[in-house]
């Protein structure tokens, strides 16, 4: 049977087809993406930069798969922090950004705010989602 491992800062709260709920609480861990923000110029006193993914910001732990500088990494590691490597029947839930960057990955499920799938309270702001949303 799949799981689900909630690898945001917010819980998930799902509203399947028959109106049953399915909440996942975070699990303490945050995927995130590297990056490196690159000035580019300013507009008004506000400044601009670019954001460029896949650099290292901390000392990575030492996997298989790309060399940099002599150190072997996972193009995983490279681009992304705090997400395990995959597991056999474990799903797990990132931001979309995680899910596209690492589209190859069919473990990554981003949660689908999209009109068609966003719950809304009346406020107008997102209570749920209806479904998760792939990059593959």
């Amino acid at each position: 049977m799949a799981k689900f491992v909630n690898l945001t800062p917010h819980e998930i709260r799902v509203v399947r087809k028959d109106g049953s709920e399915l909440r996942l609480p975070p699990s303490g861990r945050v995927a995130r993406l590297r990056t490196v923000s690159v000035p580019v110029g300013e507009v008004e006193g506000v400044p601009i930069v670019r954001t460029e993914l896949g650099h290292l910001n901390k000392s990575p732990k030492r996997l298989p798969g790309l060399s940099r500088e002599g150190v072997l990494y996972s193009i995983s590691d490279l681009l992304a922090e705090d997400l395990p490597e995959p597991q056999e029947g474990v799903f797990y839930i990132v931001s979309s950004m995680v899910a596209e960057a690492l589209s190859w990955r069919k473990d990554l499920l981003a949660p689908d705010t999209s009109p068609a799938s966003a719950v809304r309270d009346e406020q107008g702001r997102i209570v749920g989602i209806r479904r998760f949303q792939v990059f593959w």
